[in-house]
């Protein structure tokens, strides 16, 4: 009905409506981002918590709480617990909901939800330790808090666990005293994930519950596919490069109900394939004040109709340079850990070595396309650079309409609530 309300008002929109949320145009692909586009649709002007369809709608408390806040600092901290039960044994649920929990602070400006984190206490120094200078140029009090997330208690959400063996040091620390061993913490998957302080940054991640505040004008997500929470993150900072993300520091549980196990020794990271498409867009924001977040929408439909327009060389171009630049980013890190002088279980500095020589000698051959391995085998480079070029095509259709499509969402959902309040 929300469709055909929308190509009703807006014929001249309805492929990129189709592309956003129609069902029958993605056939069996994972549809996640458009389950989250019918949400933003259907609460525009409202602020909106989105929930993952396995969490438990109750708050857990973080159990490595510290106290004042945070700014910058992107990593989420972890423990590990041996299995379920070991976890709900060891955590304390908080006397709030998510819901309530989430609308604490979304919506408000940086210097109110301060004030309300900190109960009405100023930023002390302290608060400031390790802060990113850069993140705290680009803020002023009255920087929008657009975007809240939370941290989880269970199962993580990833398809794998090894990224468990480069953790920040805390985490390493709690990794290497764990009674099961570093195999029973990749195995187990029941984890607590998230922030010991509310954490003020700039870009939003994965999180089984989030806030959006959809007064504001916010992108669409990508509909299908995987990866579609991180680009909502990039395109919301290339629209609104002032403002700021709320990690809050407590947790939602998530429990899926089908048994998802671990690899025990999972294979080293092989170096090829991977890219960051994220970084296409925030390479390319602009943190100059005064351009409105209407000029800047636009601004990426046209960065994406680019893409739809490039020629194979091209796109392999830019394809290896993401390549080359996720590759040195890689290396850093890997170097960093294995030269930090810690002492680690013989299989978990081994994958760290492995890891890092694989990453090394994949740096000196040109990266491929196909070598992506997500991708199915049986497609062509040439094959996957069209199918690209499709896609970035239709997004770049649906992001040049989709203002116009959310002013018309919210008059089609006016009726449709006036509809069901008068038959009730």
């Amino acid at each position: 009905s929300l469709m055909a309300g929308l190509i009703e008002t807006l014929p001249a929109q309805e492929d990129a409506i189709r592309f956003l949320i129609d069902q029958d145009r993605w056939g069996d692909h994972k549809t996640y981002g458009r389950a989250r586009n019918l949400t933003l649709l259907l609460s525009k002007g409202c602020r909106t918590i989105v929930m993952d369809d396995d969490v438990i709608c109750a708050a857990v408390e973080s159990p490595h709480r510290k106290p004042g806040l945070q700014f910058g600092q992107l990593g989420r901290e972890v423990a590990f617990y041996q299995d379920e039960q070991d976890m709900l044994a060891r955590t304390q649920r908080a006397d709030f909901d998510p819901l309530g929990g989430h609308a604490q602070c979304l919506g408000l400006n940086l210097g109110q939800a301060i004030a309300k984190l900190n109960n009405g206490q100023a930023v002390a120094p302290q608060d400031l330790a390790g802060a990113n200078s850069a993140y705290l140029s680009l803020w002023s009090a009255d920087s929008p808090v657009l975007v809240t997330q939370s941290g989880t208690v269970g199962d993580p959400g990833t398809p794998g666990t090894e990224w468990i063996l480069t953790l920040d040091p805390a985490s390493s620390k709690r990794l290497t005293e764990f009674p099961g061993g570093v195999e029973g913490a990749l195995v187990s998957r029941s984890y607590w994930l998230g922030q010991p302080r509310p954490t003020f940054t700039k870009m939003s991640v994965i999180s089984q519950v989030s806030g959006l505040d959809n007064t504001q004008l916010l992108p669409p997500y990508f509909p299908v596919f995987r990866g579609e929470d991180y680009l909502f993150g990039a395109m919301t900072e290339f629209m609104h490069p002032h403002a700021a993300v709320l990690e809050y520091d407590w947790n939602v549980p998530h429990l899926p109900l089908e048994q998802r196990r671990g690899a025990a020794n999972p294979s080293p990271m092989g170096g090829k394939g991977k890219i960051n498409i994220n970084r296409y867009f925030t390479d390319r924001t602009s943190y100059q004040e005064g351009i409105s977040a209407e000029k800047r929408l636009q601004a990426l439909a046209s960065l994406v109709a680019n893409l739809s327009e490039m020629s194979d060389r091209a796109l392999n171009s830019l394809f290896r340079r993401e390549v080359a630049e996720e590759q040195a980013s890689g290396l850093i890190q890997l170097g960093s850990y294995l030269q930090d002088g810690s002492i680690r279980a013989p299989v978990w500095q081994d994958w760290l070595q492995q890891s890092a020589n694989n990453l090394s000698a994949a740096t000196h051959v040109p990266a491929k396309v196909p070598d992506i391995a997500t991708l199915p085998d049986s497609l062509s480079e040439e094959q996957v650079l069209a199918t690209l070029r499709e896609l970035c095509a239709g997004y770049a259709a649906a992001l040049s309409g989709w203002e116009q499509i959310c002013a018309a969402a919210a008059e089609v959902t006016r009726v449709f609530l006036d509809r069901e309040h008068l038959s009730s």
